[in-house]
């Protein structure tokens, strides 16, 4: 199955938080409440085998910010992953200050993510990956 990838230009640092701010409030009203939440290896906190945890949609910010506060990496810097379950989502708040989305399949949420990049001008580039062809 393709796998496509959005990204958005990188960003300067009030911009990118605004970006991840605007994205949450997306994601909540596509009706998210939850998803599974990694810190990227550069976080000093996180061992470098910790798995997602699940968290509330609404605390995604809140744990960023403690992370932060106890200088152990910052948004825009190192890497948070947010996988959405419930739309097979994935969301990268890289480290180059740009944001990755990727899907396999179509959605209201895909589409209104795009869509909100493609109004704000932060709109940058799409890859679709096809699927590999095995030998049989």
């Amino acid at each position: 199955m393709q796998r496509t990838t959005i990204y958005t230009k990188n960003l300067d640092e009030d911009s990118f938080r605004c970006a991840c701010e605007d994205m949450l409030q997306i994601l909540s009203d596509h009706g998210v409440l939850t998803l599974d939440l990694l810190f990227g290896w550069a976080w000093e906190h996180r061992p470098a085998n910790e798995q997602a945890h699940t968290t509330l949609l609404s605390n995604v910010m809140e744990e960023i910010e403690q992370a932060t506060a106890a200088g152990q990496g910052r948004l825009g810097e190192d890497n948070v992953t947010l996988f959405i379950r419930e739309h097979a989502v994935e969301i990268i708040w890289c480290h180059e200050s740009d944001i990755h989305l990727s899907w396999q399949e179509e959605s209201p949420l895909v589409d209104a993510i795009r869509q909100h990049w493609q109004d704000t001008g932060i709109f940058r580039s799409e890859i679709t990956n096809k699927p590999r062809k095995t030998d049989k």
